[in-house]
């Protein structure tokens, strides 16, 4: 494993923040609270209890969301909820490029975005993304010189690795596409014969 990178603390921005008032709510109250006898002690320790239980689901939600880096895929174990997992695994093989984004004001101040990784297969309706981290653009050079490594040690099959991705993606192409393909090829060729 070269990188393993979890999921910003700030996408939990929200949560934690509920989680403040959450404990922090029985203490403004605590004199009145304790005006009800008994009962005051409970109302007083069930949103602390609560916070707990949510602060405990924060953390393990945020040790669950992880993308591994290796020098032959990337992994990306996503968690929206407690019995909701996703993992998405791609051959550094299939990526053709790396690119970040980062949306909105919060985001660009705390430098918050996700990274995108294109692929040279078309099966999916969408390309690779990982969960939002801090500083995307400085994970994206690093993760594009891994992949620039992974091409050069892996460059030995020569014009045979390109026709090997070029045939992987023509299985998924629509018929405009082809056309488009034939041209290109029939443009090719023509040049090849000239020079």
């Amino acid at each position: 494993i070269l990188l393993t990178l979890r999921k910003s603390l700030w996408a939990y921005a929200g949560q934690i923040f509920g989680i403040c008032i959450l404990v922090s709510a029985p203490f403004f109250l605590m004199f009145k609270i304790f005006q009800i006898d008994r009962w005051g002690v409970y109302i007083f320790f069930a949103p602390l209890l609560i916070a707990l239980l949510l602060f405990l689901r924060l953390l393990f939600l945020w040790r669950s969301n992880i993308l591994f880096v290796t020098n032959e895929r990337i992994i990306d174990t996503e968690r929206d909820t407690m019995f909701h997992k996703e993992l998405h695994e791609i051959g550094w093989g299939k990526v053709q490029s790396i690119g970040s984004e980062t949306k909105g004001v919060w985001a660009t101040i705390f430098h918050i975005g996700v990274i995108k990784f294109e692929t040279y297969t078309r099966s999916q309706d969408y390309d690779f993304e990982s969960h939002p981290m801090r500083h995307p653009d400085k994970m994206q050079i690093q993760l594009s010189h891994i992949l620039e490594k992974y091409e050069q040690t892996h460059d030995d099959h020569g014009e045979d690795g390109h026709l090997e991705r070029a045939l992987g993606s023509i299985k998924y192409l629509k018929a405009e596409e082809i056309e488009e393909v034939e041209n290109a090829l029939g443009a090719r060729k023509k040049a090849l014969q000239h020079s």
